[in-house]
């Protein structure tokens, strides 16, 4: 016999209450000696001696009705004869098909697999491969591990789950059978797991693994003209010999030594056509060669021409705002020693030549100018329509020449100008803009850091949109709306170099500016790369690259997850997922429903003990309300 809550024990103790109560509650009498009741002294006798006999039955039954309730709590039950378990109405078998289970290992898993199918300790067993997702087979000779997947064994067991608490009537079992990768073990456990479902784990342990793998591949110089910068990260944990790396794209092949303890090289090579495509492979000979080479694609990204026009130069080339302008577009931020910007200087958009050729410019920054011929406005203005973008820039003073562009629509009616030197923060900026998105996350910078004045102001802003406005609601940068296919035109009522304050200074700046003039020019901060997709079980395509009908392409890559390929232990495994150890696992039955109650074991004795109870609590109502029969004299 066993006890299934055991912790209950202590409700024995009660079975002595009746008895305290009984020694408490006895009378003590005083004996009398009476001489007209001397002759009931006999009489009384007997019926003294049934009545303590009564109290003892009464004591009696009421310590063994306690002791039948404690029984009731402590829910006994007989275990199953026999040395094996109680069997299972279904087995799930759960096959690791990831990427880090080798061709050794997958031998082992089939013949696991079908050792379990034989085993005849259920009527029905199904078989199901699991590495990114789980998929059904019909017998161990269809599963085959795919190549560079990731494993995701908590939706496996998730999905085990979810089988039985669909069919709450079978009773059933689950046998993973999986390489217990150490490095994906969960933080916390995943998932409540019910002792009623026996869990079997039999891990795919690898003889030697050490394994090399190409972890990542990134494109540094996503604007090179010349020559690409590609920085390539190897995962080699247990390995501590030097490793030979090798990069193969468009028809060449370069190699490095990569030495012991160091993890990243950069390779730099020729730029061969605007689409780079090709592989990195790491010389290893482990037992996982899938992950020792990683593609790669890597398109071009053209740098955009600025053309700076300097309105009012100043006394040396360091005064003007083309040159701070010009710095904070030349930062090369993440782009390894490249801009995504070419910007060029001029101090007029006429010469001797005639008008310059706007043409193979992105965007157009009128910096400072103070006059405008009616030609020159209507050649910005055919710029514009062709798809050019404009910025003009304020400085000091209030032009009336200017009255070309307003009339034209590329700045707003009239001008207010006040020398005004009280400080001013932006207040408000439309954070869902493209030009200010990154300002929406403070880590990446505050504009409400950056320095401002309010000298001028547009006598009309009809028609133009404010996008930053100063703290006390006068608009600082305005943008027309757009029609068609035209470029973007914007007016910033503040100069960018330190006429009025020390701007530039702020380390806001750069990216202001950039984000700005990326806005204005059509730049892409995040260099267009191929998409990268990891093989499971449902992408059924190997690892390699593959060009799409869109002309992007596809990279299927090996998981990095799959690469550390140390195993943790059973008992490890079983903690970090909260499986309960089958040793000690109570007998096997389904899950109940949720919401629904627990339901009872097959062979416990409880049931009898209530109602050996109920028979032991009536007999004693009928001793205790008894009533004595009256003596016949």
């Amino acid at each position: 016999m066993q006890l299934l809550n055991s912790g209950m024990l202590w409700t024995l103790g009660a079975v002595a209450v009746p008895v305290l109560l009984h020694l408490s509650l006895r009378r003590v009498y005083r004996q009398m000696h009476l001489g007209t009741l001397r002759f009931l002294r006999v009489s009384s006798v007997p019926r003294k001696r049934r009545a303590r006999l009564e109290e003892i039955l009464l004591m009696l039954l009421r310590m063994a009705a306690l002791a039948v309730l404690a029984l009731v709590f402590l829910r006994p039950f007989l275990p199953g004869t026999g040395t094996n378990p109680p069997p299972a109405g279904e087995t799930v078998i759960l096959l690791d098909a990831s990427g880090s289970v080798t061709e050794e290992m997958a031998a082992m898993a089939r013949s696991e697999a079908a050792r379990v199918m034989r085993d005849g300790r259920s009527p029905v067993y199904t078989l199901m491969a699991f590495a990114d997702s789980v998929q059904a087979l019909s017998r161990p000779d269809e599963y085959l591990p795919v190549p560079g997947a990731p494993t995701e064994t908590t939706a496996a067991l998730k999905w085990a789950l979810d089988h039985f608490r669909q069919n709450p009537t079978v009773n059933g079992r689950v046998v993973l059978i999986s390489h217990l990768a150490a490095s994906q073990l969960p933080a916390a456990v995943p998932l409540i797991w019910p002792p009623s479902i026996p869990v079997e784990v039999i891990p795919l342990l690898e003889k030697d693994s050490n394994n090399a793998a190409v972890a990542a591949v990134n494109l540094l110089t996503p604007f090179a003209e010349r020559e690409m910068d590609v920085s390539v990260r190897v995962a080699a944990p247990s390995v501590r010999k030097p490793l030979t790396l090798s990069l193969e794209a468009e028809g060449f092949k370069l190699d490095q030594t990569l030495p012991p303890g160091k993890s990243t090289c950069v390779f730099r090579f020729p730029v061969p056509r605007e689409i780079v495509r090709g592989s990195v492979t790491v010389r290893s000979r482990d037992a996982w060669p899938d992950d020792n080479a990683r593609p790669f694609a890597f398109a071009r990204a053209a740098r955009r021409k600025i053309l700076l026009v300097d309105g009012r130069p100043g006394g040396t080339p360091f005064e003007g705002q083309p040159y701070f302008i010009g710095k904070a577009l030349a930062a090369s931020g993440a782009a390894h020693g490249l801009s995504p910007f070419l910007p060029e200087t001029c101090f007029g958009l006429e010469d001797k030549r005639g008008l310059t050729d706007l043409t193979p410019y992105a965007a157009v920054a009128l910096c400072g100018v103070g006059e405008m011929l009616p030609q020159t406005a209507a050649a910005l203005t055919d710029y514009v329509a062709g798809g050019g973008s404009v910025i003009f820039v304020a400085a000091d003073g209030a032009p009336a020449s200017l009255k070309p562009l307003a009339a034209a629509g590329l700045l707003p009616g009239g001008w207010r100008y006040q020398e005004n030197k009280d400080p001013r923060t932006i207040a408000r900026f439309e954070r869902d803009h493209p030009a200010f998105a990154a300002f929406s996350n403070k880590d990446y910078g505050n504009l409400a850091d950056l320095p401002w004045q309010c000298r001028i102001t547009p006598d009309s802003g009809h028609g133009w949109k404010p996008l930053l406005e100063l703290d006390n609601a006068a608009p600082l940068l305005l943008e027309k709306p757009r029609t068609g296919d035209a470029g973007r035109v914007m007016v910033l009522l503040h100069p960018l170099n330190r006429d009025w304050n020390d701007l530039p200074r702020e380390p806001v700046f750069v990216p202001f500016v950039k984000n700005l003039f990326g806005y204005l020019a059509g730049v892409d901060h995040r260099p267009s790369e191929a998409r990268v997709i990891y093989p499971g079980l449902a992408e059924k395509r190997r690892i390699g690259s593959y060009s799409m009908p869109d002309g992007t392409v596809d990279l299927v890559v090996a998981s990095p997850s799959e690469s550390a390929t140390g195993s943790a232990d059973v008992a490890r495994f079983r903690s970090a997922y909260g499986l309960p150890d089958p040793a000690v696992a109570a007998p096997s039955a389904p899950p109940p429903p949720d919401g629904a109650p627990d339901v009872s074991r097959a062979r416990e004795w409880w049931p009898w003990a209530v109602v050996v109870l109920l028979a032991m609590l009536m007999l004693e109502t009928w001793l205790a309300t008894r009533q004595p029969k009256p003596a016949v004299s």
